[in-house]
């Protein structure tokens, strides 16, 4: 197989089933070099783990900056998962440690399915991406909750004016 072929394939398989995992390692023993593994681990990754993991990972791997932004404008409200939003309070807390996002860098950066911890381009638009989402998400459900109020209320009124006609 040539390059053109194992991008192919690799654009394939990154359509799949995240159910699928076991394909990855038969692709290693297969053959298939690993500069076509690593952007099929990450899009493996990337679908089968939700908005916010992948908002709160790519904060602690993302610079410094990053984590600067995330600060002005991530919400503890955007999260959903009560763990989610308890290691955001500690990842936006300034008073937080370095040495604690650190040690979470140096454990994440192990793990051959995440991209390089050196590549700061990809972790910082990952992260601009996921924060960009959670905003659009909580807008688009406070707009909503703010339309199911006021359904309530005049379903409410309809139902009081049905109840003083009779």
């Amino acid at each position: 197989m040539d390059n053109t072929d194992f991008d192919r394939l690799a654009a394939w398989l990154t359509r799949q089933s995240p159910k699928r995992l076991g394909y990855l390692n038969r692709l290693r023993w297969a053959g298939m070099p690993e500069k076509h593994l690593g952007p099929i681990a990450w899009a493996l990754y990337r679908r089968q783990y939700g908005l916010e993991a992948r908002a709160l990972v790519s904060l602690v791997m993302a610079p410094p900056e990053v984590l600067a932004e995330a600060r002005g404008g991530l919400q503890l409200r955007q999260l959903l998962t009560p763990a989610y939003a308890a290691l955001a309070s500690l990842l936006l807390d300034p008073e937080t440690p370095t040495r604690a996002r650190q040690r979470a860098r140096t454990d994440l950066a192990a793990r051959t399915y995440l991209p390089s911890a050196t590549d700061c381009e990809e972790w910082t638009a990952e992260a601009r991406a996921c924060l960009c989402e959670l905003r659009a998400r909580r807008s688009r459900w406070d707009v909503r909750a703010t339309e199911q109020v006021k359904d309530r209320q005049l379903r409410g009124a309809e139902r009081r004016r049905a109840g003083a006609g009779e």
